[in-house]
C-alpha cells in the first residue's frame, strides 16, 4: 500500500483554486499548485494516492438529460472534478465510471457537463486521461484542436441542447499539426487550410521567445479558447451570464498531467 501524504488532504481546495485562476494565455503550469508534494521527480512519476483524490467523484453527467438549470454545481466545481479525474488516472486510482458495455444508462439521451475540444492524436483520449465514461464528456477532435465553424456548431449544440456548462480546449505536447505550422513551407492536400488556423499561435510563440514549440502549443489552445468565448450569439451569451465557462490546457505525453494555460 502506498504512503498517504497528509499535506494533500487539501488537494481538492488546491484544484479548485487552480481552476479559478486566470487562464487566458501564455505558458503552461501544473494543474495542482502543490503537486510536487505528491509526485516523484522525473517523467512519468506516479502521484501518491490520497483520501481527497480517491473520494472525489468523477465528472459525471448532469442529473437529467439537458437539464442545465437543475445542475447545482458551479463551473469551477465541474472543472475541479474534471482535473481530479486526471489526478486519479495518473496515480493509478482510476474508477472507470459509466463503462457498462451495454451503454444502457445513456441509450436514451445524454447530458455531459463538459465538452472537450482536443487534437485527433491517438495518444490523447479524453475519457481515459480524465477517468470519465459514457455520457460524461462531449468530445470534439480535430488535428491541432483548431476552431472551425463545424467545431463551434458542435459546442453550441452541446451547450444549447445537452446542458454542457464547462468547455476545455486541450492541446498536447509534440503536436504534429503545430510542428508542421512552425516548420512552414508548402503542405500537400488540405493541410494548408488546417495550418493557417495555427499560424496566429506560431506568431505569438515567436514573439514570446524561448521554446517556440512549447509556447506555440500553449498559445494554440489559448487562442482556440478565445475564439470559443467570442462566438456570437450562443456561446458568448452563455459565458456572459456565467452559465458556461471556457478554459485551455495542455496534456503532457510523458507524465499524463493536464496543465492549465495561463497568462505570464
Amino acid at each position: 500500500m502506498r504512503t498517504r501524504t497528509p499535506g494533500l488532504v487539501l488537494l481538492s481546495a488546491l484544484l479548485l483554486a487552480a481552476c479559478g485562476a486566470e487562464r487566458d494565455a501564455g505558458p503552461v503550469h501544473p494543474p495542482v499548485a502543490a503537486a510536487g508534494a505528491a509526485e516523484q521527480s522525473g517523467h512519468g512519476a506516479a502521484v501518491a494516492p490520497t483520501a481527497a483524490v480517491h473520494a472525489a467523484p468523477a465528472v459525471h453527467a448532469a442529473p437529467a438529460h439537458g437539464a442545465a438549470g437543475s445542475d447545482a454545481l458551479s463551473t469551477d466545481d465541474i472543472f475541479t472534478l474534471l482535473m481530479a479525474g486526471n489526478v486519479r488516472w495518473r496515480g493509478g486510482l482510476a474508477e472507470h465510471p459509466h463503462q457498462d458495455a451495454t451503454g444502457a444508462m445513456v441509450a436514451n439521451g445524454q447530458s455531459p457537463r463538459v465538452a472537450v475540444l482536443t487534437c485527433a492524436d491517438s495518444r490523447v483520449p479524453p475519457e481515459v486521461i480524465f477517468d470519465a465514461g459514457l455520457g460524461d464528456l462531449f468530445v470534439i477532435r480535430v488535428a491541432g484542436n483548431v476552431v472551425t465553424p463545424e467545431v463551434l456548431a458542435s459546442i453550441e449544440y452541446a451547450v444549447e441542447h445537452l446542458g454542457t456548462r464547462a468547455i476545455l480546449v486541450l492541446g498536447h505536447e509534440r503536436c504534429g499539426a503545430v510542428k508542421a505550422a512552425l516548420a512552414g513551407g508548402e503542405a500537400p492536400g488540405h493541410l494548408p487550410a488546417l495550418l493557417d488556423r495555427i499560424k496566429p499561435a506560431v506568431a505569438e510563440a515567436t514573439a514570446l521567445g524561448g521554446d517556440r514549440e512549447t509556447n506555440a502549443i500553449a498559445a494554440n489552445a489559448r487562442i482556440a479558447a478565445d475564439l470559443i468565448r467570442d462566438a456570437k450569439p450562443i456561446l458568448k451569451g452563455a459565458i456572459a451570464t456565467g452559465k458556461v465557462a471556457v478554459r485551455a490546457a495542455v496534456y503532457d505525453l510523458d507524465t499524463g498531467a493536464v496543465s492549465l494555460v495561463t497568462r505570464k
